[in-house]
């Protein structure tokens, strides 16, 4: 079950590793910078929040993908569509 709660400091690994993940997903890596530092230094307390910042078209782009990752945790090549199974297989 999905349970969605207000972020804390403790979660700036968490956040650091999606952001990172969603960068390389849209291929690019290469202009993140994020450190755990800056999601908490500029993401809690007096500073604003991040929300501000996304857009709400890609607020929901960012909980789907998270939606993704979830339900991707315990799958098996099993659960892939067979005509793109090879592809996977082979990029091993």
């Amino acid at each position: 079950m999905l349970n969605i709660r207000p972020a804390t400091k403790n979660d700036a690994p968490l956040l650091r590793n999606l952001i990172h993940e969603l960068a390389d997903f849209e291929r690019l890596a290469h202009e993140t910078i994020i450190t755990e530092e800056d999601i908490v230094r500029h993401g809690f307390g007096a500073m604003p929040s991040y929300a501000s910042r996304v857009e709400p078209d890609d607020r929901w782009r960012i909980a789907a993908y998270i939606r993704v990752l979830q339900l991707s945790e315990n799958a098996t090549i099993n659960d892939v569509p067979a005509d793109q199974r090879a592809a996977l297989e082979n990029a091993r």
